[in-house]
């Protein structure tokens, strides 16, 4: 039984997002990762984070999940935090957690043109006196969730 309070409610919590102007998503320039992250049981606001991988078309069955690392921080990890700078999330509610991650053909196994895949999300539980920090297994939904599939290309003839 997993402990975790913190989740997601769908696909729909994930958006990814290319920064380059015709929001085509390419190897080796930056995509914006955002995930909701709710609190879906603990009645007391708790902090969390979100951990982001790429897992290829077919995971779990086929591939396995890779850390997609912030382009600052290098790290595949992003606390969810409210616009006016909140860490608790109150129960019943969503925060965001966000990273701009620049992936790598190696990274994301692409030996063609291009390679179609999704990000993980991993809700991180932060704990607090009522509600115990978990990191949940993967997969482990509602407290991890997949993206919809979407495809990263190897070059933008635009760029």
């Amino acid at each position: 039984m997993t402990l975790a309070t913190l989740g997601f409610t769908g696909p729909g919590d994930i958006s990814v997002n290319s920064v380059l102007p015709d929001h085509k998503c390419v190897v080796n320039c930056g995509i914006q990762i955002t995930a909701l992250l709710h609190n879906l049981s603990c009645s007391t606001a708790e902090p969390g984070s979100v951990q982001f991988y790429w897992v290829p078309l077919g995971w779990p069955s086929y591939g396995s999940q890779v850390p997609a690392p912030d382009a600052v921080t290098g790290e595949n990890s992003a606390l969810a935090i409210a616009p006016g700078g909140a860490l608790n999330i109150p129960e019943s509610q969503a925060f965001p957690a966000q990273i701009c991650w620049v992936p790598t053909a190696a990274q994301i196994g692409l030996s063609g043109n291009a390679v179609k895949g999704a990000i993980l999300a991993v809700g991180v539980s932060g704990g607090n006196g009522q509600c115990p920090a978990v990191t949940p297994a993967i997969p482990d939904p509602p407290y991890t969730q997949v993206s919809g599939t979407f495809i990263i290309y190897a070059s933008d003839p635009i760029v």
